[in-house]
């Protein structure tokens, strides 16, 4: 009995009392009738009196335990409701209930705040009102009778919108709104069929205007710097593109030929295969895409393209989707190759007397040498030493030339357009230091090169000219820092281990410091005073080395300043070896 309502212990011992009493009462009358010989009915009558007041007596008895039962759900529902109202108060998404004719009958405190309307402006407000002065997504006008609690109502199935609605300081409020049909609790109480007057509709709306700003500036954004926006879904090889990626591809957003097909006809023939190796890789390291690529639009012109993407895949590793943005750099490249050309004519400047320098003194020895051998003519004899002696140091002299000759043209010109060739490592960097050497000397600058015999005879894919123009940068850097310190020299290493060959230029310089170790390979960043330079060097090095499949990355374990190279031995075998 403990765990029984105390109203509920009276209600029982009320109705086994009553239902006694009305037992005893009809046992005692009938037999009082029949042992004094009355009649039947007599004996009926009594019982139906008896009958009566019983039902007296039970009503007398039971009608303040109904008034009791009836108190006590009165105030069981109003603490529901009054927790149900303080659930709806608390919600971060407003809402509002309209009755039959649109009219706001209730709403939470969010659905104010949003609006930005007081208990009054709210209450009675219908969706025909024009204060609302509603738009829809594209900034039309948007009447009443088109808002998802009107739809609603009118259609008596749930309605989802997008809508933005002006309070009363001038702003637009954008929600995300979803509407859905009601009957009134009184007419499923009363149990009868419901009427017009019956049917409300409750909205619950979500205030979606920082999102929208964003996505507004996210899109100009977009617009602005010609980004395209896909969406690849590798489970089902379904490839979507916004109406950007279309212009950047050239294409009529209208196009009826899928961008799959696009794709594959625009993408040059030469880097076909560079793509589906790369994309491959990137899937087998469940890592993002990066890349860079050339496109063909219909009218025939090039277009250089950079993509970035990020990566989905399930708990086993198996590829879901990739999202990613593609936009054109072929200004932007034409502008850095422009003024790298610049700033390759400028350091060919600054070495202009080293390289006459160093070009002179092996002419000077060839020009000697030949006098050598006139005067032994003019004898009338050549003794065989003299003249091998004499052609050996002359051939070797012509050799020296024809290096710094090399460097100087690989250096100066553009290489990016050049095909991937076979070089051995001793002959590429023998012909960047060539270039180098004169300057480091006039300057008392120590240059050190390690390669050791195997790893100079060992050859690797490249374009030569771009490798030999990035090994200079790293020279010139290193010169830079450490022409002006007690101790003067610059070392490059290179060595190659398995698949990769791996060179290292390391100076004299007390380092970069930590704080700016991850901005100096950004465009247009530089540590020099303005003027000596322009701040690409880094950057456009950091890209011929991506661009053949490899990485340029400062050692920040060294106490001076150490920069690596490490290339692939062949372009089709990328890093995978070291991830």
């Amino acid at each position: 009995m403990d765990n029984i309502s105390p109203v509920y212990s009276k209600f029982a011992i009320r109705t086994i009392l009553v239902v006694l009493f009305a037992v005893v009462l009809s046992i005692g009358l009938t037999y009082f009738a029949l042992g004094r010989d009355a009649a039947i009915v007599n004996a009926a009558i009594m019982l139906i009196c008896a009958t009566l007041v019983s039902l007296g007596a039970w009503y007398y008895v039971t009608q303040p335990l109904s008034d009791m039962f009836t108190r006590a759900h009165a105030d069981s529902m109003n603490d529901f409701f009054q927790r149900f109202r303080a659930i709806l108060d608390s919600m971060e998404d407003g809402l509002v209930v309209q009755d039959s004719d649109g009219k706001i009958i209730d709403f939470n405190e969010s659905a104010m705040r949003i609006l930005g309307l007081t208990d009054e402006e709210m209450l009675g407000r219908d969706s025909m009102d024009s204060r609302w002065r509603s738009i829809d997504e594209d900034g039309n006008d948007l009447p009443g009778e088109k808002h998802p609690a009107m739809i609603a109502l009118r259609t008596d199935r749930p309605a989802r919108g997008i809508m933005g609605v002006s309070q009363p300081s001038g702003n637009i409020s954008w929600l995300s709104v979803a509407a859905s049909p009601m009957v009134r609790l009184e007419s499923l109480n009363d149990g009868g069929a419901k009427s017009e007057t019956d049917r409300q509709v409750i909205t619950i709306f979500r205030d979606i205007t920082a999102d929208r700003t964003m996505r507004e500036r996210l899109e100009i954004g977009v617009r602005a710097v010609k980004f395209g926006i896909w969406d690849w879904n590798i489970a089902e090889n379904r490839l979507y593109w916004d109406p950007s990626m279309y212009q950047v591809y050239g294409v009529d957003p209208k196009s009826a030929e899928s961008p799959q097909a696009i794709f594959e006809r625009a993408v040059h023939p030469e880097d076909h295969r560079k793509i589906a190796d790369h994309l491959k890789r990137t899937i087998e390291r469940q890592a993002g895409y990066s890349d860079e690529f050339r496109i063909r639009h219909t009218d025939g012109s090039v277009r250089t393209l950079r993509a970035e993407s990020k990566g989905f895949y399930d708990k086993e590793g198996k590829p879901i989707r990739h999202i990613g943005v593609n936009w054109d750099i072929t200004e932007q490249r034409a502008q850095e190759l422009r003024i790298l050309q610049s700033s390759r004519m400028a350091s060919l400047g600054e070495m202009a007397s080293a390289i006459a320098h160093e070009i002179n003194n092996p002419l000077a020895i060839i020009s000697g040498q030949i006098d050598l051998l006139r005067s032994y003519v003019a004898k009338g004899a050549v003794p065989n030493e003299k003249l091998m002696t004499a052609m050996e140091r002359i051939d070797k002299m012509a050799l020296r030339v024809a290096v710094i000759i090399r460097g100087l043209r690989t250096f100066s010109r553009d290489g990016s357009e050049d095909p991937i060739e076979t070089v051995s490592l001793g002959a590429l960097i023998d012909d960047t230091v060539a270039l180098c050497q004169a300057r480091f000397l006039n300057h008392r600058v120590n240059l050190v090169v390690n390669i050791d015999k195997d790893s100079r005879a060992t050859d690797f894919e490249c374009r030569p000219t771009q490798i030999s123009q990035v090994l200079v940068n790293l020279l010139n850097n290193a010169f830079d820092a450490a022409k002006d310190r007690p101790e003067r020299w610059v070392k490059l290493d290179a060595e190659t281990f398995g698949d990769f060959v791996q060179i290292c230029v390391t100076d004299s310089g007390a380092g970069i410091p930590p704080e700016i170790q991850d901005k100096v390979m950004q465009p247009f960043f530089t540590t020099k005073s303005i003027g000596e330079g322009t701040g690409l060097g880094l950057s456009i090095s950091l890209g011929i080395v991506s661009s053949h499949d490899g990485k340029l990355s400062i050692d920040k374990t060294c106490p001076n300043t150490r920069f690596v190279i490490l290339l692939p031995r062949r372009q089709m075998k990328g890093l995978d070896g070291l991830r």
